[in-house]
């Protein structure tokens, strides 16, 4: 099974033939070529301004610049790019306006999309956690899917990346309420609509506390795949971080029956630089965090018992329970 490729890009992203042959090696421009639509999910986070510099949110500059390779490679594309809102009345519009995207869209001729107000669609998913997977429709009917996001370090999954970065895909605003299950949500979500160019923006990128109050360290590279397991794993081994230790990640891996310790293929002109040991959250921080989920899942799942007792009493009906329960354990979730 192949590990995926993945290449390195110093300063802006390629125009024109160099834009070309990059994608060309990662095995994508075929299918961007014939794409009629792309979708840009960006990595935009809660609804505070934040400056380029910051190393929180997906650049604007970033984002255009992508914008400039794809249509030297797709000539007619429509470009579409958002994200959804975020817990504690992070909208998505303030988001965008908060990065001037409004106005890069109406120069650069793009559309934003704010994924919780946009339809959305049911997607076949028979997952560990979603039978039905709730998009977007400007996801859903992308012919190109892309993920366009920050190398930060993260207090809950330990690293954002391609997958974490997926998260926002569901349409939901207060999606704490997954946290506690968040390596199921997540492979679910990458199982359903895998991107198919993903890209890590290390300018700047993150360590410490991230994924918001973190210090930005300028790496001054992007990191391309043509595989979201892959190019995660690939920022892992870059920023010094066990991807066995990212449980999210070792999960998809084992789904996949990929081994995490395997690097994919370099392509591209750029070598592959050394690792740099980023700094993680602190570690009591990351034991009560992990915690506090543990809690959340309990009471989630006694709310839940406590319902179905309720409804189970009025109708005279203990199948219910004991489908709940097939359930419960189905999912890992705690009782």
């Amino acid at each position: 099974m192949s590990n995926g490729r993945v290449a390195y890009v110093h300063g802006t992203i390629p125009r024109g033939d160099q834009a070309r042959a990059l994608f060309s090696n990662l095995g994508v421009l075929k299918k961007l070529a014939a794409s009629r639509t792309a979708f840009v999910k960006l990595n935009l986070c809660a609804a505070q301004r934040y400056d380029s510099a910051s190393g929180v949110c997906t650049s604007t500059a970033s984002l255009v610049d992508l914008v400039h390779a794809l249509r030297d490679c797709a000539p007619g594309l429509r470009i579409l790019a958002g994200d959804s809102d975020s817990t504690g009345y992070g909208f998505a519009h303030d988001k965008f306006r908060h990065q001037a995207l409004p106005e890069a869209a109406e120069r650069e001729d793009f559309t934003l999309v704010d994924l919780s107000r946009d339809e959305t669609v049911l997607m076949p998913c028979n997952g560990s956690f979603f039978p039905e997977l709730p998009l977007a429709r400007s996801v859903a009917e992308a012919d190109f899917f892309i993920s366009l996001s920050k190398i930060k370090t993260h207090n809950i999954t330990r690293v954002t990346g391609t997958i974490k970065n997926c998260f926002g895909l569901l349409p939901q605003g207060e999606k704490k309420r997954y946290h506690p299950y968040l390596d199921a949500v997540l492979a679910d979500i990458h199982n359903t609509r895998p991107p198919d160019l993903c890209l890590l923006d290390g300018r700047p990128a993150m360590q410490g506390n991230g994924p918001i109050h973190g210090e930005p360290v300028d790496l001054g590279l992007t990191i391309l795949g043509d595989d979201a397991l892959a190019t995660d794993l690939e920022m892992c081994r870059l920023i010094g971080i066990r991807p066995a230790g990212v449980s999210h990640l070792r999960g998809l891996a084992r789904q996949l029956g990929r081994d995490v310790a395997a690097l994919p293929a370099l392509v591209g002109l750029e070598p592959r630089p050394a690792a740099i040991r980023f700094r993680e959250p602190p570690g009591s921080q990351q034991r009560l965090i992990r915690l506090g989920l543990g809690v959340q899942s309990v009471g989630a799942n006694i709310e839940e018992l406590g319902h179905l007792v309720h409804f189970a009493q009025k109708m005279g009906d203990l199948r219910k329970l004991r489908r709940f329960a097939g359930r419960v354990y189905r999912k890992g979730r705690l009782f």
